[in-house]
């Protein structure tokens, strides 16, 4: 008992306090991607990473490489920002934007 005691003791202070201010170096999983996103461009990387892998994936995982990235990045649940000519046409999780009329117009034409 001694040592749940002694932990306890250690780390009361921090279980209602706020740590924002002495932890705020700390990332999110969707800022660490975004972070790594900038400094190597992953969705190439994948996309290099699929092709040099073709010879041994599965047909069926093959056939779907263009299902990866989009699946990848909905499972972040990131919020995505499209723009156009220096303007937010649409913003929110993929779904969203991939729905949006705007962005679909701007960018395809229909």
């Amino acid at each position: 008992m001694l040592v749940a005691e002694t932990m306890a003791a250690y780390h009361g202070p921090y279980w209602e306090a706020d740590l924002s201010a002495r932890f705020g170096w700390l990332k999110t999983s969707a800022q660490w991607q975004r972070h790594l996103d900038s400094i190597i461009n992953t969705e190439a990387m994948l996309r290099r990473g699929l092709v040099r892998a073709e010879g041994v994936l599965p047909p069926g995982l093959a056939a779907r490489r263009d299902e990866i990235w989009p699946a990848f990045v909905r499972s972040l649940e990131v919020k995505v920002t499209v723009l156009h000519e220096g303007s937010v046409i649409s913003e929110g999780s993929l779904d969203h934007v991939s729905a949006d009329p705007r962005g679909i117009e701007v960018y395809l034409g229909r």
